[in-house]
C-alpha cells in the first residue's frame, strides 16, 4: 500500500501539501479567515517526518542505505530551488531602492540561510510575528533550517538503532517506533514547558520541533509494524484530520499557551490525516485530496513556498503604503504560483532526474561536495553584500537612516544604558547617585536618550523600568480583547515596592507610555471618552502612590503618531510631507485623551504634564525629520535624536525632575 509505485499514496500526500502551502500563502497574503495559516509549516514537518523516516528505515532494514547517498539526494531536492531564490533575493536587494540597513540585514540572513542555520539567526533578530519581520525576504527559510538540522542527526540515530536491533534480535521498525514515541514525548514536553516563557524558542528551535517530525515518523513506523485501520474508520480519521488542520489555521490568539494548543491541534490533525489516508481507499476526502489541481499544487508546493514571501517582502520594502488585498493576492499567490511552476519544470524536474542517476559512490560524493561548495559560494556573495551595505550605512547620505532605523527586537537596555541588578532593568552610568526612574512601556525605552541627557546635565544617574505594552497605571484592570491581562499589574506593583525599598535614592520619576494604545487595554467596547476617563483615573492612582513616597513626577504626553514608519518613508518619499501627520485632525482625535491626562496631573503639586506636540510638530504638521535628523524609529517610537529634541524643548522641566537631591516628605508628614 505504501510502496513508492503507489500513486494513491503520493497523491493524497501531495493534497495535504497543497492544504499546508495554501494556508501559509493565505496567512502571509493577509487573506481574511486564515489567521493561523502559519501552522501549514507544521504540517510540512509532519509530512517530512513521514516520508524521510520511511526512506531511511527501509534503506537501513534492506541493507541499501548510504549516508552519502541520503545527503546527495537531499541536496538535489532542496538546494537548486533554494539557491535560485536566494540568488534572486540578493540581486533584487542590490538593484531595488532599499535602505542600507535593510540591505545589510538581507545579506546577513542570506549567509544564515545558505548555512542552514536561519532559524537560529532569525530567533536572535526578531519575532516571526513582529512587524519588522515583514521586511525580511528570507524569513521563511527558517523552516528549511529546522528541517536540514533534523536531517543531520536522524540517519545516525537510525543506524545506531539498527546496531541495537541486530544485537538484541529486535525488529528495527518496532524499536524505531518506541524510540520515536520517546523522542516525541520529550520534545513535546519541553516545548510545552517553554510555550509561555519562551515562545520564540518554541517557534524556532529544532529540538522543540522534533515532536512534529516524530508524529509523521510514528505514523509510517506504525504501518511498517503491521498497524492497520479499518477502511471506514480510516476515512473518518482522514476527514477529522483535515478538519482539525483547517480549524487550527482558522483560529489564532495572542496568548502563547493557546497558540501552542492550536499548534498541537494542527499536528494531531496532520498525523491523523497522513496515517488514516494510507487506508482510506476511495473515501470522499481522499478523492478530494487526489484531485488533479490539489496534486498539482502539492507538486510545486516547495517552490511556491520559496517564492511567495520574498515577493511580498520586497513590495513592502519599496513602497510607503501597505499592499492592498488585490496586490497581496497577486504578489503573494498568483505570481509565486507562476514562478513555482516554471521552477518545477526547469529546476526541480531535472534535479529529480539526476537523483535517479546517483548510482556510484563517486557521483554521490561529488554532489555532496558541490552542495557544500555552493553554500560557501552563496555565503561569500552575501558577505560582499553585507560589506557593501555596511559601507553605505556609515556614509553621510545614509547615516541618519542608520541611526534611526529599527532593525530588530527592542533590546532590554537602550544604547548608553547597562543592566543594573535585580531592582532595575537598566541604568545610565553618568553619576554616582541615582536621580530618576524612567517608567513605562516601550515608549519609555525610546525616550531614554533624552532623560539620560537630562540626568547627565544634573550629574545624576537614571534607571529604566519598562515592560512592553504595559502603561504605568497602578490599580488598573487591563484587557487583551475581553481577556484580563494581569502581567502589567504585577510589574507595576513590583516597581512601587522597589521605590519604597531598593530604589530609595530615586527622587524623581518620568512616566512615558503609548497612551493611545493603553486606552485600548481599558475596554475595547467602551466609548473613547469613557476609555479616556479610565486612563485619567489610572494616572491619578499612580500619581497618588508616587506623592506618598515624596517623589517628583513628569508625565510625558503622547508621542504624535505618524501615518508611516519614519525612516522608510523619508527614504522612499518624493515629498517628506507624505510622511507627516496633519496636526488638526490629530488634535481632534486625541482631545479627550490629552484632556484626561492633563486633568489627572493638575491637582498634584509634585507633578507636571508635558504635551509633546510642540516639540515634534509645527503649526500644521507633526514631522518625522528636522535638520537632517530623523525623529522616529517607526510611526510612534522616538529615535535618540527625537528623544533629545524633546528633552531640549522641555529642558527646564527635565532639569526640575532630575535636579532634586533628596526626596520630599511623603504626604501626611508635612
Amino acid at each position: 500500500m505504501l510502496s513508492a509505485n503507489d500513486p494513491a499514496r503520493s497523491d493524497y500526500i501531495d493534497g495535504l501539501r497543497a492544504i499546508a502551502v495554501g494556508a501559509v500563502l493565505c496567512f502571509h497574503a493577509g487573506i481574511p479567515g486564515v489567521p493561523g495559516g502559519y501552522l501549514g509549516v507544521d504540517v510540512f514537518f509532519v509530512i517530512s517526518g513521514f516520508l524521510i523516516t520511511a526512506q531511511i528505515f527501509d534503506g537501513v532494514d534492506g541493507g541499501t542505505f548510504s549516508v552519502v547517498n541520503f545527503y546527495a539526494r537531499r541536496i538535489l531536492r532542496i538546494w537548486p530551488p533554494l539557491f535560485l531564490v536566494i540568488a534572486a533575493t540578493l540581486i533584487a536587494s542590490a538593484l531595488l531602492p532599499i535602505m542600507p540597513l535593510d540591505l545589510k540585514r538581507i545579506g546577513t540572513s542570506a549567509i544564515a540561510s545558505a548555512a542552514m542555520v536561519s532559524n537560529w539567526y532569525f530567533r536572535s533578530q526578531s519575532g516571526y510575528f513582529e512587524p519588522v519581520s515583514e521586511r525580511e525576504p528570507l524569513l521563511h527559510i527558517w523552516s528549511l533550517g529546522v528541517e536540514e538540522q533534523y536531517y543531520l542527526f536522524v540517519p545516525a540515530l537510525v543506524l545506531a538503532l539498527a546496531v541495537i536491533a541486530r544485537r538484541w534480535t529486535v525488529n528495527l521498525y518496532t524499536l524505531g517506533l518506541y524510540g520515536t514515541i520517546a523522542g516525541l514525548l520529550a520534545s513535546l514536553g519541553a516545548a510545552y514547558g517553554f510555550a509561555v516563557s519562551k515562545p520564540d524558542l518554541v517557534f524556532y528551535a529544532t529540538p522543540l520541533r522534533i515532536w512534529e517530525f516524530a508524529v509523521g515518523a510514528a505514523a509510517i513506523l506504525s504501518i511498517r509494524c503491521g498497524f492497520v485501520i479499518d477502511r471506514r474508520l480510516a476515512r473518518a480519521g482522514l476527514l477529522l484530520g483535515v478538519v482539525a488542520i483547517i480549524v487550527a489555521c482558522a483560529m489564532t490568539s495572542l496568548d502563547p499557551l493557546y497558540r501552542f494548543l492550536l499548534q498541537v491541534l494542527a499536528i494531531a490533525g496532520a498525523g491523523s490525516a497522513i496515517l488514516s489516508g494510507a487506508f482510506a481507499e476511495r473515501g470522499v476526502m481522499k478523492r478530494l485530496l487526489c484531485l488533479r489541481p490539489m496534486v498539482g499544487i502539492g507538486l510545486v508546493s516547495y517552490s511556491l513556498y520559496l517564492w511567495h514571501w520574498p515577493l511580498l517582502s520586497f513590495w513592502r520594502l519599496t513602497h510607503i503604503d501597505p499592499p492592498t488585498l488585490v496586490v497581496r493576492v497577486l504578489i503573494g499567490i498568483a505570481v509565486p504560483l507562476l514562478l513555482a511552476i516554471l521552477t518545477y519544470l526547469t529546476v526541480e524536474t531535472p534535479a529529480r532526474g539526476f537523483r535517479r542517476s546517483l548510482a556510484t559512490p563517486v557521483v554521490r560524493s561529488r554532489v555532496v561536495v558541490l552542495g557544500v561548495g555552493a553554500s560557501a559560494v552563496f555565503g561569500l556573495c552575501a558577505l560582499v553584500i553585507v560589506g557593501w551595505a555596511t559601507h553605505l550605512s556609515t556614509s553621510g547620505r545614509y547615516r541618519a537612516f542608520t541611526d534611526a532605523a529599527w532593525s530588530g527586537p527592542t533590546p532590554p537596555c537602550p544604547a548608553g544604558a547597562a543592566p543594573s541588578g535585580p531592582s532595575a532593568r537598566c541604568a545610565s552610568q553618568a553619576g554616582a547617585t541615582t536621580g530618576v526612574l524612567l517608567w513605562g512601556d516601550s515608549h519609555s525605552h525610546s525616550i531614554w536618550a533624552g532623560v539620560a541627557e537630562a540626568g547627565r546635565s544634573a550629574g545624576r544617574s537614571v534607571q529604566l523600568q519598562w515592560e512592553g505594552n504595559c502603561p504605568p497605571l497602578i490599580g488598573t484592570s487591563l484587557y487583551v480583547g475581553s481577556a484580563p491581562w494581569d502581567r502589567c499589574a504585577d510589574v507595576n506593583e513590583t516597581i512601587l515596592r522597589w521605590l519604597s525599598s531598593e530604589l530609595k535614592d530615586v527622587t524623581g520619576v518620568v512616566l512615558a507610555a503609548n497612551w493611545r494604545y493603553s486606552q485600548t487595554l481599558l475596554g475595547a467596547s467602551e466609548a473613547p471618552a469613557e476609555r479616556a476617563a479610565k486612563l485619567g483615573e489610572g494616572v491619578t492612582r499612580t500619581l497618588t502612590a508616587l506623592r506618598a513616597r515624596g517623589l517628583r513626577v513628569l508625565v510625558l504626553g503622547q508621542v504624535p503618531p505618524l501615518p508611516y514608519r519614519a525612516p522608510e518613508c523619508v527614504f522612499l518619499a518624493n515629498d517628506v510631507r507624505q510622511c507627516s501627520a496633519l496636526r488638526r485632525p490629530l488634535d481632534a482625535e486625541q482631545h479627550d485623551m490629552i484632556a484626561a491626562l492633563r486633568s489627572a496631573v493638575a491637582p498634584f503639586d509634585n507633578a507636571r504634564f508635558l504635551d509633546l506636540e510642540p516639540a515634534l510638530c509645527d503649526a500644521e504638521h507633526c514631522v518625522p525629520t528636522r535638520e537632517g535628523r530623523i525623529y522616529y524609529i517607526d510611526a510612534t517610537h522616538l529615535s535618540d535624536a527625537g528623544a533629545r529634541a524633546v528633552q531640549a524643548y522641555f529642558a527646564s522641566d527635565f532639569a526640575w525632575v532630575t535636579g532634586s537631591a533628596e526626596r520630599g516628605k511623603p504626604s501626611g508628614e508635612h
